[in-house]
């Protein structure tokens, strides 16, 4: 419900791809680390409120392009595709952010996911031509 407000047309989905990978890479330095140092003696409710408040904001951001990117394609050839790549990434991505973490951590796999949306950014719709 949110997308068709705040992204209206490609230019913003290419602004605010740049914006989401700014986010990702700032997040464990600005937000993360302070968050978990200052809930470290906390109660568990409390860190687990910051934690749900966190995955919040980045999943309402995040979760903006999908509909975006549907928006952009051609309804009948474009949804299936759109549909099983989405898929497809979420599964392999998962285990790449699992895998990542473990091996360099979770600020690296949050500057991974910002070049990632930044990749995104370059290829986002403002840069498509009809064929």
């Amino acid at each position: 419900l949110l997308s068709p407000r705040v992204l209206r047309t490609n230019r913003h989905v290419t602004v605010a791809a740049v914006a989401a990978a700014a986010l990702l890479a700032a997040l464990p330095y600005v937000v993360l680390r302070p968050l978990a140092r200052a809930t470290l003696e906390g109660a568990p409710v409390l860190r687990f409120g910051g934690a749900a408040a966190c995955a919040a904001v980045v999943g309402l951001v995040l979760g903006l392009f999908f509909p975006a990117g549907l928006r952009a394609l051609p309804r009948r050839e474009g949804a299936a595709l759109a549909l099983g790549v989405n898929g497809a990434t979420s599964v392999l991505g998962s285990v790449f952010a699992t895998t990542l973490s473990v091996w360099f951590g979770i600020p690296a796999t949050f500057a991974a996911a910002g070049v990632l949306y930044l990749v995104a950014a370059w290829a986002s719709p403002a840069r498509w031509r009809a064929v």
